[in-house]
């Protein structure tokens, strides 16, 4: 061991004979690499999160930031569709004339019919053309086919 002796401080070097080397197999980064569902099957257990951690062979932090991810996305698919109605919102108010005349007139076109079939949608009003006709004619061979088969039931 070598020792500074320049200033009022000690500093003390080590040559790398006197250093032992720990190798671990694991970096203590957050490691997405691990199963989501795996840390999720161990909480289920019960297990606590430095349980699961040294089961990972990652740190609790580690642990607890992939189940923050995971919290997050429950919170989200809760109410999935309260979340598309602010984004939809959102989108449809960032929207100026500016932006509607740069859009290419098939685009403007498309949109329009998807808008007016959603609006539709939510009236509760009919969103295709139904061939009443055709539901007319599988009715009548619904009713000629139960009239063939009491038939063949009574007949026996």
């Amino acid at each position: 061991m070598k020792e500074n002796k320049s200033s009022d401080e000690q500093i003390q070097a080590f040559s790398a004979e006197d250093i032992e080397i720990i190798e671990t197999d694991y970096v203590d980064k957050p490691q997405k690499d691990i199963p989501l569902t795996k840390i999720i099957e161990l909480r289920r257990k019960n297990l606590s999160l430095q349980q699961i951690a040294d089961i990972c062979k990652c740190s609790k932090q580690n642990i607890w930031q992939r189940l923050q991810d995971c919290k997050e996305f429950e919170d989200f698919s809760k109410d999935t569709a309260g979340h598309y109605e602010v984004l939809q919102h959102r989108i449809i108010r960032s929207i100026d004339d500016a932006d509607i005349k740069k859009t290419p007139m098939v685009q403007r076109v498309v949109a329009c019919g998807i808008l007016e079939d959603k609006k539709r949608l939510i009236r509760n009003q009919a969103t295709e053309r139904v061939d009443i006709g055709v539901i007319t004619a599988t009715i009548e061979e619904v009713r000629a086919e139960k009239e063939r088969l009491i038939k063949e039931v009574e007949g026996k």
